[in-house]
């Protein structure tokens, strides 16, 4: 949600625990640049929130309340972090299903480069869901485009079929 500069922002992260076993002394960390300038120069703030034991199949709910300050029409990204956490994001935490993504472009258009292909499936799903709070209110919106199922069978039907009509 917009706020303006200095406003308290409302977040909240649930942590479901899909794995065969419980998750003991789980705990959720969140970091983030609170000011405006170069890199150097903005606060970082770090709060830590001890979440304990998480049973198979349950999840915990953490809410936050985090102050940020920023230019109007400001926009923060992922990718704005130093190599070091790129990296880790790509080898650990995106991985395996860049590596599934990877798979399924090749299966699906063998004669292309896979890499190329599964990176545009990442893009035209990230800004679709990324511009959903603004699409809402373009002519032609629908409830149902909000829904992950049709935002993949769109992906699906444009990366297979392209412009042609049907």
């Amino acid at each position: 949600p917009y706020a303006e500069g200095g406003e308290s922002i409302p977040l909240t992260f649930t942590l479901l625990n899909r794995n065969s076993a419980a998750l003991q002394g789980a705990s959720i960390t969140l970091e983030y640049k609170q000011g405006i300038g170069t890199q150097d120069e903005q606060e970082k703030v770090h709060e830590k929130r001890d979440l304990g034991t998480i049973n198979q199949n349950d999840n915990k709910r953490q809410d936050f309340t985090v102050i940020l300050y920023g230019s109007e029409a400001e926009q923060r990204e992922i990718m704005e972090a130093d190599p070091e956490r790129m990296q880790l994001l790509a080898e650990s935490v995106f991985k395996n299903q860049f590596d599934l993504l990877l798979q399924l472009a090749s299966e699906l258009a063998p004669e292309r480069d896979a890499f190329l292909v599964a990176t545009s499936i990442v893009g035209l799903v990230k800004v679709y869901v990324d511009h959903q709070p603004l699409n809402q209110y373009f002519p032609g919106w629908q409830p149902a485009f909000a829904q992950p199922e049709t935002i993949a069978a769109h992906v699906t039907d444009l990366l297979l079929n392209g412009l042609i009509a049907k």
